[in-house]
This record gives structure tokens, C-alpha cells and sequence, in this order.
């Protein structure tokens, strides 16, 4: 198996002054199977109610919210290309196999 980081980026709409149109909550969970989660950084996390957590060695959480800027985390992971990574919130929910992201 090999580390790699990954970035995921997350953001509400561009629209200018609409910040309180804008606000998109991105409470979220990725789910790493054939592989685990040994890092996690924090990109833009601005208000005291946003934070993540490395939950297990398969599963990192956050609870954050954008209104017109981008937010995300950067995790190192070790896998190999049976490596799988689920992403799960209620904007979005997509799935893709580590090789994939690189």
C-alpha cells in the first residue's frame, strides 16, 4: 500500500453579495474501504461550529457550511487501487476508486 494525499474542496454558489442566499451546508462523512485515513488537514474552516474528526481508520467527518467560498480537507491516505472512497452529504454523494483522483 502507498500514502497519498487528497484534497476535496467543497463551495456554495459564486454570486456576489448573496452571502445569506448562498450558504450551503456541507455536513459530510467519506468512507475509505481497502484502505485508511492517517492525516487530516483543514482548508477554510472559519466558524467555531465547523470541525472534523477522523471518526475510525476508514471514516473522516465534518460538519461546515459555505456561502460563496470554498472549504475542505486534505486526508492522507494509505491504499492501492482497490482502494475506494465514498463521499456522503446531502448536496452530493459520489464514490470512485483512489486510482481515480490521481
Amino acid at each position: 500500500m502507498n500514502e497519498k494525499f487528497i484534497r476535496i474542496l467543497w463551495s456554495g454558489t459564486s454570486q456576489k453579495e448573496t452571502g445569506y442566499k448562498q450558504k450551503l451546508v456541507w455536513n459530510s462523512k467519506i468512507k475509505v474501504k481497502s484502505g485508511t485515513v492517517h492525516e487530516l488537514k483543514l482548508i477554510n474552516f472559519q466558524h467555531p461550529y465547523e470541525s472534523a474528526v477522523i471518526e475510525d481508520e476508514h471514516t473522516v467527518s465534518w460538519k461546515s457550511a459555505t456561502a460563496g467560498n470554498e472549504a475542505g480537507v486534505i486526508l492522507k491516505i494509505n491504499g492501492n487501487g482497490s482502494t475506494h472512497l465514498q463521499f456522503t452529504s446531502i448536496p452530493l454523494n459520489f464514490s470512485c476508486s483512489l486510482d481515480n483522483v490521481f
